[in-house]
């Protein structure tokens, strides 16, 4: 824009003569430095700075390097102060811990001392029930001489092998025949195995509760002090004669065993069905079954079971051939040879559904309960001798297994498998003798294990499976 031409504010034309450089400018030269800017990298604001902006200068470093030391160690600080917190973390994590693990080994220390507790309480209401049982077996009348009873006995020809293996070394051969000695009291009986097999239902609960009473006693000595050899020897002794008792009864008075389990061993008119399943339970956790015993027993009810099926369906098929009674007088002579023949076969069924049933018993008893089981079983049973299968049905309840309608169908097998099936029972019988019959045998081979070989002092908690 040209200067020279610019108007005034009354309209004025600036005179032609009037220099702006020369005439506006005029006196500034003072304020105005013209030297050159010789280095292009320092600002303009630093060139035509004053001299006296050089303390200012310096006192900005000193600000600026003051900062520069106080962000750096405000920047140590937090450093410091975050190591610190880690370490403190560190430390409570470490005290948590400790504390977690002494919290932890004073809850194990406190639920064993609870368990002991638990299982000494258990101990001691045992052994109060049994100081009450044998209290009441005290009471009862001294054992007397038993009398026989006029009924002939009666001997299954099928039981006779497996009557002479069960008594084999219990019985002593003399000039009267072979004999059996009973403890009773202070005096010893001989009776011979006839005699036995004959006994009086008085008879036989008189010396059946003379041998609850001993075994009472001798498990009171027992539960004192483990490792009693005498009380030992004299509980085997004693259950061997009992069990004699029972074979020689089953032997000679067939009818008269199932009267002598099913009344009460005091002469009352109580009944061993009378009893509720909630003694069963108590019988069930006082004897302590072992986890292989409990496998071994309803292996032996599924065998059992079968067999009985398998029996069943036979004697029903010989029914079903017997003439109806619709036949005429004049074809009835025909039929006699069919009819004898079917009669011997029933009885054959029926002798061999009773072995079977003698055979279930022995394994029971003799192989897979131990004695000292077995005399928990008869003094806390007393005056009863409780029932096998209603026993059975409680752990079947547990364990959930089938039901004895279920076991007795053919369940895929035919009746020849079924028979064989049993054979296993009479081959293990065979290894059950006077000499290891007191402890436990097992029946599934599987179970050879620690666990098998269960002595007849071993305390096996039935917590395992209840």
């Amino acid at each position: 824009m040209d200067l020279n031409h610019l108007s005034f504010e009354f309209g004025q034309e600036i005179p032609a003569t009037w220099s702006f450089g020369l005439d506006v400018l005029d006196g500034f030269e003072q304020f105005m430095d013209t030297t050159p800017n010789l280095d292009p990298a320092v600002s303009y604001g630093a060139q035509r700075a004053p001299e006296g902006s050089t303390a200012n200068r310096a006192s900005s470093d000193d600000i600026t390097d003051t900062h520069a030391e106080h962000t750096s160690k405000g920047r140590l600080s937090a450093e410091k102060k975050q190591q610190n917190n880690r370490a403190a973390q560190k430390r409570f994590r470490q005290r948590q811990k400790e504390r977690c693990h002494t919290i932890e080994a004073q809850l194990s220390e406190t639920t064993k001392q609870l368990h002991e507790l638990r299982v000494r309480q258990k101990q001691l209401e045992a052994r109060n029930a049994l100081l009450e049982k044998v209290a009441k077996l005290t009471k009862q009348p001294s054992g007397e001489s038993p009398a026989e009873s006029s009924a002939s006995p009666s001997f299954p020809f099928s039981l006779q092998a497996d009557a002479e293996r069960a008594l084999s070394g219990v019985v002593t051969e003399t000039e009267r025949g072979p004999v059996i000695t009973f403890t009773v009291e202070d005096h010893d009986l001989v009776m011979t195995v006839e005699e036995v097999g004959k006994i009086s239902s008085a008879a036989f609960q008189r010396l059946y509760s003379t041998y609850a009473r001993k075994l009472g006693a001798c498990l009171l000595e027992l539960s004192d002090s483990e490792s009693s050899s005498a009380a030992a020897e004299d509980m085997h002794r004693w259950i061997t004669e009992l069990t004699s008792l029972t074979i020689c009864v089953s032997l000679g008075n067939p009818k008269g065993l199932k009267a002598f389990h099913s009344a009460s061993m005091d002469g009352s008119s109580a009944t061993v069905n009378q009893l509720p399943d909630s003694f069963y339970e108590d019988l069930l956790n006082a004897v302590e079954l072992s986890e292989a015993q409990i496998q071994d027993l309803l292996h032996l009810r599924r065998l059992f079971c079968g067999k009985i099926g398998q029996l069943g369906r036979a004697r029903k098929a010989l029914m079903s051939q017997l003439p109806s009674e619709s036949i005429g007088a004049s074809h009835a002579s025909d039929k006699l040879d069919q009819v004898t023949s079917l009669a011997e076969q029933l009885r054959a069924n029926g002798s061999e559904e009773y072995r079977t049933y003698m055979q279930y018993a022995s394994t029971f008893y003799r192989g897979i309960i131990t004695a000292k089981q077995h005399a928990i079983g008869i003094v806390h049973s007393y005056p009863f001798i409780p029932e096998k299968h209603r026993l059975l049905e409680l752990l079947v309840a547990i364990r959930h297994e089938p039901t004895v309608e279920a076991l007795t169908q053919s369940t895929g097998l035919d009746d020849l498998q079924h028979a064989a099936n049993w054979q296993q029972i009479d081959e293990y019988l065979k290894t059950v003798t006077v000499q290891n019959m007191h402890q436990y045998i097992p029946l599934i081979k599987d179970n050879v294990s620690e666990e098998a070989a269960l002595s007849l002092d071993s305390d096996q908690p039935l917590d395992s499976f209840l």
